[in-house]
């Protein structure tokens, strides 16, 4: 406890005396839209659609040539034959990972734009906020 006591009124007034020469003033918001490209053009997902299918078939050139083509052309064809519904199941599964990501970027390409318009909305709600704490009561001067 300290020796002197605290005189209340006195130190309300210097309270009010400190507040009447500051002012609250809301952030402004971000300008996410052209902080961010959109997700759904990413080099990643453009990427996915362009390399999501798988081959089905042994194409001509992997097989190489002479003896070589000779033996691995109908070991190939009969390996994609045994593999094919395994192939399509898998082209299948891959396809809808695709669309799946595709639709998660374009969602969050949404959100982001949701975010922003809020951001700006709650920005604009704050400095009503700070008009209204700052206006001088014409009752109350001292405020």
């Amino acid at each position: 406890m300290s020796e002197h006591p605290i005189d209340s009124r006195e130190l309300l007034q210097r309270i009010a005396a400190r507040k009447a020469n500051e002012e609250w003033t809301p952030l402004p918001p971000d300008d996410l839209t052209d902080a961010l490209p959109p997700m759904h053009t990413d080099a990643v997902v453009t990427a996915l659609h362009d390399r999501w299918i798988l081959p089905n078939r042994l194409s001509p050139g992997d097989a190489g040539r002479g003896w070589k083509r000779a033996i691995l052309t109908p070991v190939g064809r009969l390996v994609f034959r045994v593999l094919a519904p395994y192939l399509r199941a898998e082209r299948e599964l891959l396809g809808q990972l695709v669309r799946s990501n595709d639709a998660l970027a374009r969602r969050c390409d949404e959100l982001a734009r949701e975010i922003a318009r809020r951001q700006a909305l709650e920005a604009e709600n704050q400095l009503r906020l700070a008009a209204v704490l700052h206006r001088r009561d014409p009752i109350d001067p001292a405020r």
